[in-house]
C-alpha cells in the first residue's frame, strides 16, 4: 500500500516509475483475488481459465476483478479486507 510494489530506479538519475505489468494480490483470510492490469493482458484470460478447469480450485482465484487503476486497485483490496466474508449457503 505504500505504492513501492512494481517500481524501479533509475541508478543514473533517481526517478522512480512504476512498471506497469501486471500481477495477482491474494488474501486467504478473508478469501479474495484482485488483479492489477494496467494494461490489457490476454494471458490473464487464459490463466482464470486455466483456474476454472482445475479441481479444487477457490473461486476467489477464478472471479478476481480486473483493475486498471492503481488507486483503485488499492480501495478494492482495503474495501474486501474490511467486509463480513459471506458464508455459503447449505
Amino acid at each position: 500500500m505504500n505504492d513501492t510494489i512494481n517500481t524501479t530506479t533509475c541508478p543514473n538519475c533517481g526517478v522512480t516509475s512504476k512498471i506497469p505489468y501486471p500481477f495477482l494480490y491474494t488474501h486467504k483470510n478473508p478469501d479474495f483475488a484482485v488483479w492489477w492490469e494496467p494494461i490489457y493482458d490476454k494471458s490473464i484470460d487464459e490463466e482464470k481459465k486455466r483456474y476454472g478447469n482445475l479441481p479444487g480450485i477457490p473461486d476467489y482465484l477464478t472471479n478476481a476483478p480486473r483493475i486498471e487503476d492503481w488507486e483503485e486497485f488499492k480501495r478494492t483490496i482495503l474495501k474486501l479486507e474490511t467486509e463480513p466474508k459471506k458464508t455459503a449457503r447449505p
